[in-house]
């Protein structure tokens, strides 16, 4: 079977190329023809008149003047106390981190390690 779609592959895609080009040199005819382009007339279909509405010396709708105030709110920032000191002391046994596939050995990205306990 694996031979079959293999020869079969490229015969399908050459048939399609050759489907294409054929198809670009010489176009199938179109059902309908296409309608006809619209042409400009010098008579407008609708008459316009100019004429603008007389103007209004006041305006239509009269009212006061609005002002806006805003007023800018100051945030303080909240105190922020001193943190205490505190001092930090080894308080455990040395130990491997890193991979353990390879055994007691330090060149191979294993690190020595000590947890370090806060002493107040």
């Amino acid at each position: 079977m694996t031979p079959a779609v293999f020869l079969l592959s490229p015969g399908l895609g050459g048939a399609g190329v050759a489907r294409t080009i054929a198809v670009k040199r010489d176009p199938p005819p179109v059902p309908h023809p296409p309608p006809p382009l619209l042409e400009r007339t010098s008579e407008p279909l609708v008459r316009v008149s100019s004429a603008l509405p007389e103007r209004f010396e006041e305006p239509a709708i009269a009212m006061d003047e609005v002002v806006i105030r805003a007023q800018r709110k100051v945030h303080k920032p909240p105190s922020v106390r001193a943190p205490e000191s505190v001092d930090f002391q080894p308080c455990s046994e040395w130990r491997d981190l890193g991979p353990k596939a390879l055994a007691d050995s330090l060149d191979t990205d294993q690190h020595r390690v000590r947890a370090l306990c806060p002493q107040r």
